[in-house]
This record gives structure tokens, sequence and C-alpha cells, in this order.
């Protein structure tokens, strides 16, 4: 059921960082840079404190590295 508070209060759509800006990646290298990302994130603050955009973050930072 579409009601006006869950228009109201829905999150934009989030694009941090423009298509034509990523650096392609071999599948591999993402998913190990995802990977290296989440674990601690997840050992530090548990998997249910974890969000997919708080791992896309950490894994962004790792790669300018």
């Amino acid at each position: 059921m579409y009601s006006w508070a869950s228009q109201r209060y829905a999150k934009p759509p989030c694009r941090p960082v423009a298509a034509a800006d990523r650096t392609p990646q071999p599948t591999e290298v993402r998913r190990r840079l995802i990977v290296e990302a989440a674990v601690p994130l997840i050992a530090e603050r548990g998997h249910a404190s974890v969000g997919v955009r708080d791992v896309a973050a950490a894994a962004r930072s790792r790669s300018a590295r």
C-alpha cells in the first residue's frame, strides 16, 4: 500500500561517484577490496550495524591507497 509517508521519508538515490570517474577493475580485484573492507567493519560493529554504504565507503577509501 502506498502512503504519503513512504514518499515523504524516502531517501533519494545516492551515486557519490560518477560513472565516468570510476576506475575499471577486474571482478576479482573489486571483490577482494570489498571483502577486505567489510571484515574489519563487521568485526568492530557487528553484522547488524554495518550497511552496504558503509562497506562501499570503506572499499573506496581502500582502493585510493
